[in-house]
Formats: C-alpha cells, sequence, structure tokens
C-alpha cells in the first residue's frame, strides 16, 4: 500500500509525494505561505542550501511585532535572515541575528512596526547555506510593547528602562510618524 495520500499522513518536516513520505515542505513560495497564528511556535526545517519558507498572518495594523527564529538542534551551524514584507510585497524589514547585536538563544529577533493592516509575509532563509535535516527552527510571531503616544517629553518620556545589568540589550519600539517627532525614553 502506499506510504501515504496526504501530508498529515507523514511525520514532521515530510511531504507526501507519490505516495511516499519525503522531507521537505510546502511552503516554499509567498502563494504557497504558511498561516501562522500569533504567539505560536511554529516549525520549520530548510531543506536545502536555497530552501526559503514563507509564512502568512494577518495584523490589523499600528503593532509593534517581535519575530525569532531559533534553532531546534543544538551545535547547528544554520543562520538564518529574515525578512518581512507588508500586504503590497514590498520589503518592510531584513534582519540577521539582532538589532541590538547578537543573542545567546535565538538565531534572528526581528523587530518591527506595522503600518497598515493586512496579511504580512515572514520568509525565513539560511544565509550561510548550511541548510540539511537538522537545519530545523522555530517561528514565533508575538506583539511587543510600543509607545506611540506624543505628549511625552524630556520631563515626561513615554517609556523608562532601568538598565540594571551589563550586557544587557533592550528593545524599544517607537514610532516617528511625523516629521520633526521626538520620543522619548529614559534609561
Amino acid at each position: 500500500p502506499p506510504d501515504c495520500l496526504e501530508d498529515d499522513q507523514c511525520s514532521d518536516a515530510q511531504i507526501c509525494e507519490e505516495q511516499t513520505c519525503v522531507a521537505g515542505d510546502r511552503n516554499n513560495s509567498v502563494e504557497e505561505a504558511k498561516s501562522i497564528l500569533w504567539e505560536m511556535d511554529n516549525l520549520g526545517t530548510l531543506e536545502t542550501t536555497d530552501d526559503v519558507d514563507y509564512y502568512a498572518f494577518v495584523a490589523s495594523g499600528g503593532e509593534f511585532i517581535r519575530i525569532s527564529t531559533e534553532p531546534l538542534v543544538e551545535g547547528t551551524s544554520m543562520n538564518t535572515v529574515v525578512t518581512l514584507y507588508d500586504p503590497n510585497g514590498k520589503v518592510h524589514h531584513i534582519e540577521d541575528e539582532h538589532a541590538a547585536g547578537s543573542v545567546s538563544t535565538y538565531d534572528t529577533v526581528l523587530y518591527a512596526y506595522l503600518h497598515m493592516g493586512g496579511t504580512w509575509i515572514a520568509a525565513v532563509e539560511d544565509v550561510e547555506g548550511y541548510a540539511s535535516e537538522t537545519s530545523e527552527y522555530s517561528l514565533v510571531v508575538s506583539e511587543t510593547g510600543g509607545f506611540t503616544r506624543e505628549t511625552d517629553s524630556l520631563e515626561q518620556p513615554g517609556a523608562t528602562i532601568e538598565a540594571t545589568r551589563a550586557s544587557t540589550y533592550w528593545a524599544v519600539g517607537v514610532h516617528l510618524g511625523e516629521v520633526e517627532d521626538t520620543d522619548w525614553i529614559e534609561v
């Protein structure tokens, strides 16, 4: 009998091709982007050196978000890059590593402000070309804090951060929405 008739009859990181379970995925183009939910672990595998995985999520617009990738196999050599496309298909943001430097548990952390509602696309690829069956990762899209109050000032900053240790990274979202807009953050 055949191994499978549909992808869900195969194990994780496999798809059904000609009634046989083979390594692979179906999210290799924007048209095939895997629909994901906010705040959920989405498991992926970069199968080949040129594999790009696409994920689609819906946003209302006005959110500050964090997209992170984390390798599932300890000691893997993969080095992911995340590209975020807006609902019009334009590149909105590209991140390799982390906006404020390297982090120890995540491979890539991207912070962005979503200026419009609609379906956004996140693409994950391995910039080093090490992709293989051990290039398994988790992708999470989450909402993060942002400060858009336009009444903040030097005397009343929109955010206050207490840096209590050395080598600590903080990311605070701000929206410079108008010409000559200034947002204040107290450290």
